[in-house]
């Protein structure tokens, strides 16, 4: 599809754009390259209006291209604010305002663009008849674009480009199909992980193979250090701890990426208690504690005792709130 599309085509500028929202674009790199390649040459010479300009703009930078956002300036009038009639076009206003996420200090016109985009859609979005795109501005305004989760939002614009009656069914498939894969590669590189030991790091990727393994020499260095008081075994409980935490992120991990399955208040609060770091903290800090620490205490805690079920609870709300408001 990118190498029979023109170089220069307003066609293939959507298409590059729609292949790396659905995380897909690792398949095709080099033809991504050469394409922005070639329209980075004649960028001063580009002939468009909303969306496009916006969009070859993001393009480039997200490819690591510097180009001028002088070409943004036919966007405004001679008072140097942006046009007003530009607010009649949604697909425009999210383009500009997804491009302006790139600015670099000192770039006023993008710091303005951002600023008339944000307050315009805002104001547009419970006016949206359109669901479809409602949805997309409504999400595109509180996850930016530069600074998204990518597998999160990959698997959110899966649904947003299947809702398109334009949708290319077999980029669509494909899309589908390489998620999929994707989230069994990373389901079993997550039981790898609870394996525990240095021989399931062979089964992961170089990236997770780094922090792995140092997390390893962390426990080992930790379990080195109590050998000299004979305490050595009670490290397995802040291992065990740690398993945990980790079970409990890919549970939410799953009750996110599946929208049917909506956890009751009882279960997510379940899940809560280990997912909120704070039993693993408790159980890792007495490792240091000296002549007072005791196999009797790492037992306590193993309990779940209320008070720690309680603090647990506490610090998980707590960050939910945080993030949320975030």
């Amino acid at each position: 599809m990118l190498v029979m599309a023109l170089s220069k085509s307003l066609h293939k500028l959507d298409l590059i754009n729609t292949i790396q929202l659905l995380g897909v674009a690792y398949h095709f790199e080099q033809e991504i390259e050469e394409s922005l390649s070639y329209m980075y040459i004649d960028y001063e010479e580009w002939i468009g209006d909303l969306p496009d300009i916006p969009l070859c703009f993001r393009l480039l930078r997200q490819q690591g291209y510097y180009v001028s956002c002088d070409v943004f300036r036919k966007f405004t009038n001679d008072q140097g604010n942006f046009k007003k009639e530009l607010i009649n076009n949604v697909h425009g206003m999210l383009s500009l305002y997804e491009a302006a996420q790139f600015r670099v200090h000192g770039e006023e016109i993008l710091d303005e663009a951002l600023n008339f985009t944000t307050t315009q859609l805002k104001l547009i979005l419970p006016k949206l008849s359109n669901s479809h795109l409602a949805q997309q501005v409504a999400n595109a305004l509180k996850f930016t674009i530069k600074d998204g989760i990518v597998r999160v939002e990959t698997r959110k614009y899966i649904s947003f480009y299947q809702q398109n009656q334009n949708h290319n069914q077999v980029l669509l498939n494909f899309a589908k199909l390489d998620f999929n894969i994707l989230q069994r590669l990373h389901k079993k590189e997550l039981s790898d992980i609870t394996r525990w030991n240095i021989d399931a790091s062979e089964q992961l990727p170089s990236y997770m193979k780094i922090l792995y393994c140092h997390l390893l020499d962390v426990y080992k260095e930790i379990e080195k250090e109590l050998a000299n008081e004979n305490k050595s075994f009670l490290v397995d409980y802040s291992i065990i701890e740690m398993k945990k935490v980790l079970r409990a992120y890919f549970q939410e991990a799953k009750w996110y990426y599946n929208k049917k399955e909506v956890p009751r208040m009882e279960q997510y609060m379940k899940n809560g208690i280990p997912s909120s770091g704070y039993q693993l903290l408790a159980t890792t800090s007495w490792l240091a504690m000296g002549n007072i620490t005791t196999k009797d205490v790492f037992e306590w805690i193993a309990t779940e005792p209320p008070i720690l079920v309680a603090s647990c609870c506490i610090t998980r709300l707590l960050n939910d709130l945080s993030s949320h408001e975030v």
